[in-house]
């Protein structure tokens, strides 16, 4: 799943793994860490990709430690800094709610607390924030901060897809791949993947190359 900058609510953003911004990222890595996590289990028959599942946190949550490790998480405040951010999450904004939840989430300006982050993605999330939706999706991929479950993030990955963020369209065209969280639909998943492809993503190009292929 993916992530790109974000300093408002564009809802096309890029994502570190992918375009490579060097702006402001207000989102939490995800894109790479997810398509690892799926290689890692694509080649399993179906019992023990089942049985693999079970682990595939673990080989995510290394995957997102190497992209913090690359200084993917945030660049900077986008010209607001971490009291600013705070007041406006707690009025109600649902942008700042969504970077609230990033600088709980990555450390920054403050104690790391992924408890704190799910419940400002949450609140970001619940006012039809697409990035918002996009990064609570991922919490419950990797289970941080919430109970993984990829049927709530299959969910919110959908909500946040039709709200036309690339990043997330991506990201649900890989479960509906995979069959994660849901019925593996193919037919379904080209149609995300062509989607995001469509705004310039370069993984979504990517994979649907190598669908082609096979």
């Amino acid at each position: 799943m993916h992530h790109g900058r974000h300093g408002a609510s564009a809802p096309n953003g890029s994502s570190p793994g992918s375009n490579g911004n060097t702006n402001l990222l207000w989102n939490t890595p995800g894109g790479s860490s997810l398509r690892a996590l799926f290689l890692a289990v694509t080649e399993q028959d179906p019992d023990t990709r089942n049985h693999e599942m079970v682990k595939s946190n673990a080989v995510l949550s290394f995957c997102f430690m190497f992209l913090l490790a690359a200084g993917m998480p945030v660049w900077g405040f986008d010209g607001m800094d971490v009291v600013q951010v705070k007041k406006m999450a707690e009025a109600g904004d649902a942008d700042a709610q969504s970077k609230l939840g990033v600088l709980y989430a990555s450390g920054v300006g403050m104690r790391m607390d992924k408890q704190e982050a799910a419940r400002w993605y949450r609140k970001s999330a619940e006012q039809g924030n697409p990035v918002g939706q996009w990064n609570l999706a991922f919490m419950y991929v990797r289970g941080d901060g919430v109970e993984a479950n990829y049927t709530e993030a299959r969910e919110l990955f959908r909500k946040s897809a039709e709200s036309g963020f690339a990043n997330a369209q991506y990201d649900l065209g890989m479960m509906l791949l995979q069959g994660m969280g849901g019925t593996q639909n193919r037919e379904e998943a080209g149609k995300w993947f062509r989607t995001a492809a469509a705004q310039g993503y370069r993984e979504a190009k990517q994979i649907l190359n190598e669908l082609a292929a096979n």
